[in-house]
């Protein structure tokens, strides 16, 4: 077992299960090796705007080379360089225009990142340049997540009102 000095608020693995990612109630992000159970390095959720700074949620890219952290209610995204020779600083913070995000996702080939958010709306990222690509909007009422089939071809988000859309990004 990984015993950690505060509650875990998130927990996310990389698709080829060597990679564990930890956010705590303490606005940190732990990534452990998940083989050995060693920790292998951990980032600090930078200060902002808000008062809670607590992880919400948390992405690993396939490679396993970045972790991105929704935190904070509705708070920024903030990326990391995840390789153990990593400078361990932000790479990139996105505060998109909808405040409230709710849901993160790598595409299975780690090229884009999807914010789904409060409002309604799922935001892509290029994963490189951290550039919005594009925008859907869907009324399905405020999403609560996102996510990708394992080929890439289909994004669905779920709503509060029990509506989940399902559509094709390939």
């Amino acid at each position: 077992p990984i015993e950690l000095d505060r509650r875990p608020t998130a927990l996310a693995c990389d698709p080829a299960g060597e990679l564990l990612a930890l956010g705590v109630a303490n606005s940190r992000v732990v990534l452990f090796a998940l083989a050995t159970g060693a920790e292998r390095r951990s980032f600090r959720v930078p200060p902002g705007r808000v008062r809670d700074y607590s992880v919400r949620q948390l992405a690993v890219s396939p490679d396993g080379a970045r972790v991105a952290a929704r935190w904070g209610k509705g708070g920024a995204v903030t990326v990391w360089d995840a390789t153990p020779n990593g400078t361990g600083r932000p790479l990139a913070e996105i505060v998109p225009e909808t405040k409230r995000q709710t849901g993160l996702a790598y595409s299975p080939d780690g090229r884009t990142l999807a914010v789904s958010s409060a409002d309604g709306t799922v935001t892509f990222y290029d994963a490189a340049t951290f550039a919005e690509r594009a925008r859907f909007a869907w009324r399905a009422g405020p999403l609560s997540g996102v996510a990708f089939a394992p080929d890439g071809l289909t994004c669905a988000a779920g709503g509060d009102r029990g509506r989940v859309v399902v559509w094709d990004v390939g």
